[in-house]
């Protein structure tokens, strides 16, 4: 399926649920190229933005997208402070800008696969969380056009846990406060962050990002371009950033 600009799907509540847009359980899964025996359909985006654009109270399980030509993004990108989740989906980036969120909402995903299949150094984050919120939890982000995962806070908690970040070209992990929306609370835990073009976890800054974390039991490792660091904290002083350390 092939759009032609974004569509706004009718949102969910919190009294009747969310609305589910899932495979077929019936159909192949995904089956990456060169095999071309069959596969799950394919959502391909193209001008005009992303396939699902700005509803809350979505769950997308099981699809398969692929960035297009003039694409701003690959899935999905959300707004307001309710939740739209991804489950277990495989994104393309064809070498595009945002695969998951490029929206100022909340986003979850779990168990998903991102990466670009054409290359390139789109430059901007494969998945972004931003100031309302989310979590993203078991995904592989390999391979990807720009930057793995970026996070903005905001005042509501954060989760990233237990995500292979690898081979991004740009940095793994990036946490921000770059709203001035005050305290938040951010956990990056159990992840394993490889091979980057860029820093491992990079931290905005001190004042406003580092003490709001917990950074636990993660692996960093191969981090070795030049001026590139495996955990790094953008700003702060020289004794406030002694807590990295």
């Amino acid at each position: 399926y092939t759009i032609t600009s974004s569509f706004t799907s009718a949102s969910g509540n919190s009294t009747n649920g969310a609305i589910i847009y899932a495979n077929d359980p019936a159909t192949p899964g995904y089956k990456a190229a060169p095999d071309t025996t069959g596969g799950m359909p394919c959502i391909a985006s193209q001008v005009g933005g992303v396939p699902f654009n700005n509803s809350v109270y979505l769950v997308l399980k099981g699809l398969w997208a692929v960035g297009g030509t003039g694409s701003n993004g690959a899935l999905i990108a959300t707004t307001g402070t309710n939740v739209s989740t991804t489950i277990g989906c495989v994104i393309d980036q064809n070498n595009k800008p945002f695969a998951l969120s490029d929206g100022n909402g909340a986003i979850g995903s779990i168990g998903c696969e991102v990466f670009s299949s054409t290359g390139g150094t789109g430059g901007f984050a494969a998945a972004r969380i931003s100031t309302l919120g989310g979590y993203i939890i078991g995904c592989n982000f390999h391979d990807t056009n720009g930057p793995g995962i970026q996070a903005n806070g905001g005042g509501t908690p954060f989760l990233i846990a237990n995500n292979i970040v690898a081979k991004c070209a740009g940095y793994g992990i990036k946490i921000q406060n770059n709203n001035g929306n005050g305290s938040f609370f951010m956990n990056v835990n159990n992840n394993t962050v490889d091979g980057n073009t860029g820093n491992g976890i990079e931290i905005n800054d001190q004042s406003l990002s580092l003490a709001g974390l917990c950074l636990f039991n993660n692996i960093i490792s191969n981090h070795t371009g030049g001026a590139t660091f495996g955990l790094t904290v953008d700003a702060g002083t020289a004794a406030q950033n002694d807590s990295v350390k």
